[in-house]
């Protein structure tokens, strides 16, 4: 007798088998619906291309860097920026196949029509952006600009053709490792300008770019990776915050355009003179101290045909500010956010921030979490040089609450005398590290962020940073004997260096420790020059996110005044400091000692010139607060007239006059250059008919000369 009870199991799978085949139908079904009834979208039509014309005498090649001199990113001519647009050569649409490049452009302009309906909206945006992929996966080019990406879309993944991508002013902060895998074949031109990059994967180096843009992003310090892509012709990196730029930058010898305009850069190495390649070289918006002009001199001879765009000082100002050609900046002061290197942010912090529906304001957030990462790598950047360099060379003590490792640097095989190593560093770096310690401790425990699971969006939006910087702000002022006394400690580190290579040598080899990521000593040494206005930027964008109804609007208002008051102090005593030893430097060179006083300091230096009858005197003139000394360039008959050794020996005649006893001449029968120094001299009037550069600089020595002249007859 045949059992006619089916198992349970056996019912089981034919209930499966029954549900699987009635979805089947019913997806066959509807596919069929949509083709006879689609959705009422616009048609898209076939992505455009751009077909280049051949190119003409004048016109810039596609494959060479593209110089763009009014600092807008650099792009390749054929890709579209909506920010600072590029003109692009003459363009018609044709097939891709006819396209040399089988460059896909997506822009605004290629969207679809965007619908009121936000879940729409993105559906339309997914759904351009999957035929924009799609079609690129035989391209050489693809604009992915504008997305809002947050990680990249993993259908690029199939793109391995590409040579060019434009992955600009989106929300990146890393690169997943399937992109170095898959592109570094070919690509060659890579653009992540706008985005949120602190630092770049190790990874970089697999890549074969010739072009890369990382501007208006977040970076502090220079990603070092990128100088293991020795294929690189043209880097832009301007609008960051770099304080700045590594020697090692010599090693990418196929360099033709460098674009480190609007940092923080308070310095250039030295072997930027080692580029043989380079032609261009964007550096203005930055504040420059030390042998900058000597460096860029040193480039114009070996490159005459190098263009650049910087700003040289045409007089030295150290009243209130230097007479520049394009803008002003005290040397070597500290940047507050009125100046143009302060101003010039990433476009990403100027946008307006619009809170989520559940309160939360997305810029906010990474304000804070920015403002917690850069304090986290400056605190172990310093705590590095505070460990590996600092501490083994001068035998101090260790401090308790900082966390420092053995040393790791062979110093023994060396000698220096004591005195020289404790003036290789600027003094008041011990407080320096112990009050960035604790500072760092109080933010972590106020941005609660996990060590290993993603923050909290929430608990950081609701975290209030204003009353720890309302705190801690004047102590900030400790700063100021390490920032004043910075250029004496670099000029001394650098005469130790040249006078001992075998000391250089071993300090070289700091840049392979793990934590350095390829910083040098001076590299270290220059972090805290620029912390304070760091702080004031960091602030600043925290708090145009955060709104008047956050219990911190107006903590952080308060911490901003109080961070400013610092850097206005700091940078008067920096100025001070800098007077006094302009004034030391005065006497050695002009070997006249007599005139360092303490109430003395300098103003301003130039060059004037005055008719005599043996032609054209040129004087090197150098104003003080009380005094004006003329140094006469002269030639071995002059000085043997004049029975100055001094002047034989140098080639220059020196005199000396104090204001009290001068004053300006008003005559008529002036040109607009000139003007007239009436002074006294062993009991005798002299009068010098000088002419200045330019009418301008005529009336800047007369005002400067007029007033100095009223407060010494005043005393």
């Amino acid at each position: 007798m045949t059992d006619t009870n089916v198992p349970v199991e056996t019912a089981g799978r034919v209930i499966n088998a029954i549900v699987l085949l009635l979805c089947t139908v019913w997806t066959f079904l509807m596919s069929i619906f949509r083709s006879i009834f689609p959705e009422q979208a616009p048609v898209k039509e076939r992505p455009k291309t751009i077909t280049h014309k051949p190119r003409s005498e004048d016109s810039t090649p596609v494959s060479s860097p593209r110089v763009v001199k009014s600092g807008a990113e650099l792009l390749p001519p054929t890709i579209t920026n909506r920010h600072k647009s590029l003109p692009l050569e003459n363009s018609t649409t044709a097939p891709i196949e006819n396209n040399e490049y089988n460059l896909v452009i997506i822009g605004k302009d290629d969207l679809v029509e965007k619908k009121r309906s936000s879940g729409k909206e993105e559906y339309m945006r997914k759904s351009e952006l999957n035929t924009r992929m799609s079609v690129a996966r035989e391209a050489k080019g693809l604009d992915l600009a504008d997305f809002a990406f947050v990680l990249l879309p993993f259908k690029l993944r199939s793109c391995t053709m590409l040579h060019t991508l434009d992955l600009s002013y989106n929300k990146l902060n890393s690169l997943p490792s399937w992109f170095f895998n898959n592109m570094s074949p070919t690509l060659r031109r890579l653009n992540l300008a706008g985005n949120l990059f602190f630092e770049l994967s190790n990874s970089f180096s697999m890549l074969q770019l010739q072009e890369l843009n990382l501007s208006y992003n977040k970076f502090e310090y220079f990603p070092n990776v990128i100088l293991d892509i020795p294929t690189l012709e043209a880097i832009s990196i301007h609008h960051n915050s770099l304080f700045t730029i590594p020697a090692e930058i010599s090693k990418l010898k196929k360099l033709r355009h460098l674009n480190i305009a609007h940092n923080m850069l308070s310095r250039l190495p030295e072997e930027l003179v080692q580029l043989e390649n380079i032609k261009f070289l964007q550096i203005h918006g930055n504040s420059y101290i030390g042998s900058n002009l000597k460096i860029l001199q040193a480039l114009y001879e070996l490159h005459p045909e190098l263009e650049r765009e910087m700003v040289i000082a045409e007089e030295r100002d150290m009243e209130g500010t230097n007479v520049r050609t394009k803008r002003s900046r005290t040397v070597g002061s500290v940047i507050t956010p009125n100046s143009p290197s302060a101003q010039a942010r990433s476009p990403l912090s100027e946008s307006p921030s619009t809170p989520t529906e559940s309160g939360i304001n997305e810029k906010r957030i990474h304000g804070l979490l920015e403002i917690l990462e850069s304090e986290r790598k400056y605190t172990r950047y310093i705590t590095l040089l505070y460990s590996q360099y600092y501490l083994p060379l001068t035998n101090d003590t260790p401090l308790p609450n900082v966390n420092i490792t053995s040393p790791q640097l062979p110093y023994e095989t060396v000698e220096i005398p004591d005195n020289t190593l404790r003036n290789i560093f600027p003094p008041g770096l011990v407080q320096i590290v112990n009050f960035n310690t604790t500072l760092l401790t109080e933010l972590n425990q106020i941005i609660q962020v996990p060590v290993d699971e993603p923050p909290s969006p929430a608990v950081v939006n609701q975290s209030m940073i204003g009353p720890l910087f309302i705190e801690r702000a004047p102590f900030l002022k400790l700063y100021t004997s390490y920032v004043s006394q910075y250029e004496q400690a670099y000029r001394t580190l650098s005469d130790c260096f040249a006078k001992n290579p075998d000391f250089k040598r071993v300090v070289d080899e700091g840049i392979k420790l793990p934590e350095s990521n390829g910083l040098a000593l001076m590299d270290l040494m220059i972090m805290p020059i620029q912390r304070i206005p760091r702080y004031l930027l960091l602030l600043q964008a925290v708090f145009s996110h955060t709104p008047s109804s956050h219990p911190d609007y107006d903590n952080l208002k308060k911490a901003m005044d109080k961070v400013q008051d610092v850097a206005s102090y700091v940078n008067k005593k920096i100025e001070e400091t800098s007077n006094r030893h302009k004034v030391i430097e005065i006497a050695d060179e002009l070997n006249i000692p007599t005139i360092i006083e303490p109430h003395r300091h300098f103003i301003r230096e130039g060059k004037l010139t005055m008719e005599g009858e043996e032609g054209q005197r040129e004087f090197k003139v150098y104003l003080l607060s009380d005094m004006i000394i003329l140094k006469e360039f002269t030639t071995l008959m002059q000085g043997i007239r004049k029975y100055s050794i001094n002047s034989i020996l140098t080639g220059a005649y020196v005199r000396q006059y104090m204001l009290a006893s001068a004053s300006i001449v008003e005559r008529d029968d002036l040109k607009e250059d000139e003007f007239v120094l009436q002074v006294e001299y062993e009991h005798r009037e002299k009068v010098y008919r000088f002419a200045a550069s330019s009418e301008p600089q005529r009336k800047l020595w007369v005002v400067k000369l007029k007033e100095l002249i009223n407060k010494a007859r005043a005393h």
